[in-house]
């Protein structure tokens, strides 16, 4: 038996769907924290490269001492938080300050344990750190980044302006030299070796190189003796709020006549207290810079500090090997290298 059915074309249309995906509580863990991705490591502002300085965007973090370890979570002591890097333990055994800091591209993600952490952390007086480093791809990426800091691009601090005397051609105080360059590369990917072995897919590598340069001598702020004062003549020697100090000769010690019970001394005489040898001595010591008595004595350092150098080398988690000397020459190095095959 047949049937015929006639069949007629349908209307066209168009159906857009929106849909939006509620983000649920955390129900593994009662540990409250804050995460940091690698997104805001790069886009919010630091003074300098160190990943572990977004540590107080956490709430019940209290800045204090170094970043990392040093500040107060819920309410701890400074330098009681684990900080794990890859779940290792980056803490030295004696200060609890840290070994090693992995440069900022070298970063993934890091989150803040403020409270109720699990058994699986310990050594933690206060919160837990733990961050996890990035891993190259099947797709070669890489970039080259400077932080640049230099006191062209300073205002000037609060403390220069109110110890150093005005420069004659600008009318301001100097500021103090300051160049600081942080600089290096980030690359990762997969290990490929044309007809010898093709990682994509299962071995990847990550490396990060960076090295800081700074010159900044520290600001020297000090009281040495006048011109007058090396020549055995304090007259004219004035205390930080200009009034006159008085350096009196013991073996003028007398009764005071109108005050029983106490006594009066005489201002030494420039002729007992000036001694050739004294003077010979003092002649090396640097003048003031100015009039004025406490402090008198303002201007660069010569100290500078050394050049740290940073190598980060890492790809996924399976097989694992680790490798961070430190060195303490004049130029300092810390490199981290991290070989991993799934």
């Amino acid at each position: 038996m047949t049937v015929d059915i006639a069949l007629k074309t349908g209307e066209r249309n168009e159906v857009v769907t929106v849909t939006e995906t509620i983000e649920m509580l955390e129900r593994q863990s009662a540990s409250p924290g804050n995460v940091i991705t690698s997104t805001q490591l790069l886009e919010l502002p630091l003074s300098g490269p160190n990943p572990y300085a977004l540590v107080t965007l956490a709430p019940g973090v209290l800045p204090a001492g170094g970043a990392g370890t040093g500040p107060i979570v819920s309410g701890g002591r400074s330098n009681t938080s684990e900080v794990l890097l890859d779940g290792a333990e980056s803490r030295n055994s004696t200060t609890n300050d840290l070994n090693y800091t992995p440069p900022l591209e070298a970063v993934q993600e890091f989150k803040t344990i403020t409270n109720s952490f699990s058994a699986e952390y310990g050594r933690s007086g206060g919160g837990v750190l733990t961050a996890a480093t990035r891993s190259g791809t099947n797709k070669l990426h890489g970039s080259i980044y400077e932080f640049l800091r230099n006191d062209k691009l300073n205002a000037n601090s609060w403390t220069t302006n109110r110890n150093d005397l005005p420069d004659p051609r600008t009318g301001k105080a100097p500021r103090s030299p300051f160049k600081r360059n942080e600089y290096g590369f980030a690359v990762g990917g997969p290990i490929f070796l044309p007809h010898i072995y093709d990682g994509r897919n299962k071995t990847f590598f990550f490396v990060n190189w960076e090295q800081t340069k700074q010159r900044a001598p520290d600001n020297l702020v000090a009281t040495v003796p006048t011109v007058l004062e090396m020549q055995g003549d304090f007259s004219q020697t004035f205390d930080g709020s200009g009034r006159l100090i008085t350096i009196y000769d013991p073996a003028t010690t007398r009764p005071d006549p109108s005050r029983p019970g106490r006594f009066i001394r005489d201002a030494v005489a420039l002729d007992r207290w000036f001694d050739t040898t004294a003077f010979a001595v003092s002649q090396p010591y640097t003048l003031g810079t100015d009039s004025r008595t406490e402090p008198n004595l303002r201007g660069p350092g010569t100290r500078t500090f050394d050049i740290a150098v940073s190598e980060h080398s890492e790809s996924e988690k399976e097989l694992t090997s680790n490798f961070g000397p430190n060195s303490s020459t004049p130029l300092t190095r810390r490199k981290w290298v991290n070989l991993t095959v799934l």
